[in-house]
């Protein structure tokens, strides 16, 4: 999972474990998984646990990693993204994303790519052009009350080393907020707010998804 605060004229160089730390944005105890990248204008850093903060000029993405195992309330990031804003709130923040990822594992590339022809393709013609397709990827966009959900689905291959690349169909989901408000307190109270409401919009993905995989 992702959240992602869109922003204009965002200083990336800032970004390091001592600022985080510092500012109490993650907990002083985390510790490096590699050595932090800061190559203007971006800049990365990757904690044990697999949490990854990148920030860009327009962007800060909070990246985080769920096992089967997890419980959803334990999700860190949302959190992470809040303390992150807090600390600087003069950053003009034009929207946030939040943005689910899963994935169905298949024996092979075959299958995966066979269950999206099976599940969302019509049997037309101009499916099987002269041969059948090596690929095919979709693309949904939807405009709900408060935010666009975006779904995409591709077969691709799920790399989580020393494990041998899995095929799978993924999942991707980005639910697009924008922030709205007159003034500097009122938009950062309604970015603060997306955030903490994550839960609803991944529920939504979830529910979504189960529709679309059971027919």
């Amino acid at each position: 999972m992702t959240v992602v605060l869109v922003a204009q004229n965002h200083n990336p160089t800032i970004l390091n474990p001592d600022f985080l730390k510092y500012n109490h944005i993650v907990p002083e105890k985390w510790n490096l998984k590699e050595k932090p990248i800061c190559i203007e204008p971006m800049a990365r850093v990757v904690f044990e646990n697999g949490i990854q903060i990148t920030a860009e000029l327009d962007k800060v993405i909070f990246l985080e990693p769920i096992r089967n195992d997890k419980d959803i309330d334990k999700i860190t990031i949302p959190e992470i993204a809040i303390k992150y804003v807090n600390t600087l709130p003069h950053v003009k923040y034009m929207a946030v994303g939040i943005n689910p990822k899963g994935h169905l594992s298949f024996a092979t590339e075959d299958e995966a790519q066979s269950f999206i022809m099976d599940t969302f393709v019509n049997k037309n013609p101009w499916v099987h052009f002269d041969h059948r397709p090596n690929n095919i990827g979709l693309k949904f966009s939807y405009k709900l009350e408060e935010a666009v959900l975006t779904l995409a689905i591709e077969a691709s291959l799920f790399n989580v080393p020393p494990e041998k690349p899995a095929p799978v169909v993924l999942f991707a989901a980005n639910f697009h907020h924008n922030i709205t408000g007159d003034t500097q307190d009122t938009r950062l109270g309604n970015l603060s707010a997306i955030i903490k409401d994550w839960r609803k919009d991944v529920d939504t993905y979830r529910e979504f998804v189960k529709k679309l995989i059971s027919g």
